[in-house]
């Protein structure tokens, strides 16, 4: 009885300490980080059968080694042991594509992309899959997670929508609800030049509330492209129309910067402010500081229609305080995109300090010329005098067409 017993303790011992050593094994292999050579992991995936993590990187490892059978019939083997892990699911549909079973891939496609409604990264593989089986309507919804969960995708996402969808109304269709990512989708238009999907994005946020910041913007891509009738009509509901020969704030007494306004860069040649040092009349002028060098300046400017082949007249008051050089500030009337044909005119500079005077400039606008940029410029010289620091100041700026008939 008692030997009966000692063999029952020992064959028990020896279960617990066979069960033991399986145990350390298991846990030594999932921690070590998956091995990189396909022998490893096919010994991974033969010592722990159950194991998906490695079974996974086996079946990608075949992909990767342009085995898609080998892969897609791993993946199939393993899915029932994960079934609501998408990533597996997207494996399996791209080794069923590379395979050439397109339904089967759209199949695991569509699956992988439910279960992943907050994964980025499957969505977007998901939407691939879908694209190259040709089934463009089923990738929108994959293609709007990625966007949703990866912002920072959008631009690519939207690169490729414009490339592989008909229309340009399927460009909103990728994008999540709201003003936010239309503002998104404007700027990708902006900066790749699109104009038929800023003008689809632009009508789409005016219904919704457009601020007068989004208007700017789009007054600003349209008139970098010529397009100056467009222009007017997106400024005009905010700011009154822009019949030609008009200079938009003449006096410097708003604060709208850009668009048809006042464009006021940055540049280290000089410090721009509009300020009551300035003015001659009203709150304010331009004023600008010049900080010394020999500096190509063109400084505040402003998009102004102009009627084609008609005399124009620019008129400024200005006035200098301690300028230096043998170039000093003037008005300058020069082409636009609207205008290629348009060259450079010039008023008389300012130089020295000067009290407030007038200054005019007359120029012919060729045919076919819708706009004309009016600007405050300093053109560099090579004369020894070159150094310009100073202060320039302009108000009550207008332009008129002439009208003697010419």
């Amino acid at each position: 009885m008692v030997a009966g017993r000692g063999a029952a303790g020992a064959a028990l011992a020896a279960t617990f300490l066979a069960g033991a050593a399986a145990s350390l094994a298991l846990a030594w292999f999932v921690r070590t980080p998956a091995p990189s050579s396909r022998r490893a992991l096919a010994t991974y995936a033969r010592v722990l059968p159950w194991d998906v993590v490695h079974r996974r990187a086996l079946a990608r490892a075949d992909l990767a080694g342009g085995r898609p059978r080998r892969a897609r019939a791993r993946l199939r083997a393993t899915l029932p042991r994960a079934p609501l892990a998408a990533p597996l699911w997207v494996d399996a549909a791209e080794a069923a594509l590379h395979a050439g079973r397109w339904r089967e891939a759209r199949r695991m496609a569509l699956r992988g992309a439910s279960l992943a409604p907050a994964d980025g990264e499957s969505c977007g593989r998901a939407a691939l899959v879908l694209l190259q089986a040709n089934d463009l309507e089923a990738a929108v919804g994959p293609l709007r997670c990625e966007v949703e969960n990866l912002s920072e995708r959008l631009p690519r996402v939207l690169d490729l929508a414009a490339e592989v969808y008909p229309r340009v109304h399927d460009l909103l269709r990728v994008l999540p609800p709201g003003d936010a990512w239309l503002r998104a989708l404007l700027q990708w238009a902006y900066g790749r030049g699109r104009a038929e999907a800023a003008a689809v994005g632009w009508e789409t946020l005016a219904a919704s509330g457009a601020t007068a910041a989004d208007r700017i913007r789009h007054v600003e891509f349209l008139l970098r492209r010529g397009e100056v009738d467009g222009a007017e009509a997106v400024w005009r509901p905010v700011w009154g129309p822009r019949p030609p020969g008009t200079v938009f704030d003449g006096g410097f007494e708003t604060d709208v910067a850009g668009g048809f306004g006042w464009r006021i860069a940055r540049t280290g040649a000089a410090a721009v402010t509009l300020d009551a040092s300035a003015s001659l009349e009203g709150r304010r002028g331009l004023r600008i500081e010049f900080r010394g060098g020999n500096p190509d300046f063109d400084g505040p400017s402003q998009v102004v229609p102009v009627e084609a082949g008609r005399r124009h007249v620019l008129t400024a008051m200005v006035r200098g305080e301690g300028i230096t050089s043998a170039a000093g500030p003037r008005p300058r009337v020069g082409p636009h995109a609207s205008c290629p044909a348009m060259g450079r005119v010039e008023g008389a500079d300012v130089r020295g300090t000067t009290r407030w005077r007038r200054v005019a400039v007359e120029f012919d606008v060729p045919a076919d010329c819708r706009a004309v940029v009016v600007s405050f410029a300093r053109p560099p010289t090579a004369r020894l005098d070159r150094e310009i620091r100073g202060v320039f100041a302009a108000d009550a700026v207008s332009l008129a067409v002439r009208s003697d008939g010419q």
